[in-house]
């Protein structure tokens, strides 16, 4: 009787806090296409960027220039070149549209349905690492400082992002109570929030290089490449 008492607590846990996770995620990890994984936020007491020697200055002539971010300079210098690498290393590294609505769907007090979000979690997880990992690969010359913090950071986000399907996924004691329940959940709560601050800042940040060394958008998901090419890359 004991032991079924906790299987039933451990499936409870498992579908409470997936299901927690999935709608604190949801514009973060699991919804990462249609915003260009770019975010809006500004940390406090951040300072000015300033160019270091070998990026490409901006024209003299602001006006008959291209505007920043503009697809104009697409493949262009090297600033957008290595940009252009990172977007795609990045896009790559997202949730499919299939794992995205297994990841987003509610459980219904289906056991198939958490098998299927714990599977495909776990997917996504390892995908995560990799993606990290190819970031950290990228070169970046020497003294490209804002270049190689901005990968830094965005490798540092898809290792934290990572870290919290794995342990939603890894096998656990069942809760005991309903107070150990609550503040395993909470936890799982907090990290995902800060996981969304932390993207919001990354958003800031990718703007700013990019309007300073004048790069366009991810191609990815840009709308102006969509009008353009007709084309948008489904992730």
């Amino acid at each position: 009787m004991n032991n079924m008492v906790q299987s039933l607590a451990s499936k409870k846990t498992a579908v409470i806090a997936a299901g927690l996770l999935v709608s604190v995620l949801a514009s973060g990890s699991a919804q990462a296409g249609p915003t260009n994984e770019v975010f809006s936020a500004m940390p406090q007491g951040a300072g000015k960027l300033t160019a270091p020697k070998g990026f490409t200055p901006a024209p003299a002539n602001a006006v008959a220039a291209p505007g920043a971010m503009d697809l104009a300079g697409r493949g262009g210098s090297p600033e957008t070149r290595w940009f252009e690498q990172l977007d795609a290393i990045c896009f790559k590294g997202f949730p499919s549209q299939y794992e995205k609505s297994i990841l987003s769907r509610t459980f219904n007090q289906e056991a198939e349905r958490v098998q299927e979000w714990s599977a495909v979690a776990k997917t996504v997880s390892s995908r995560y690492r990799q993606t990290a990992k190819a970031l950290r690969d990228l070169p970046v010359p020497s003294n490209w400082t804002p270049m190689d913090e901005y990968r830094q950071v965005r490798a540092d986000w898809f290792d934290d992002a990572a870290t919290i399907y794995e342990d939603m996924t890894r096998p656990r004691r069942p809760a005991r109570t309903i107070e150990e329940l609550n503040s395993q959940l909470a936890e799982i709560s907090s990290r995902a929030d800060q996981l969304g601050e932390t993207k919001k800042i990354n958003r800031e940040m990718d703007r700013k290089l990019r309007r300073t060394y004048r790069v366009h958008a991810p191609l990815e998901t840009d709308r102006l490449n969509t009008y353009i090419t007709g084309e948008l890359q489904k992730k």
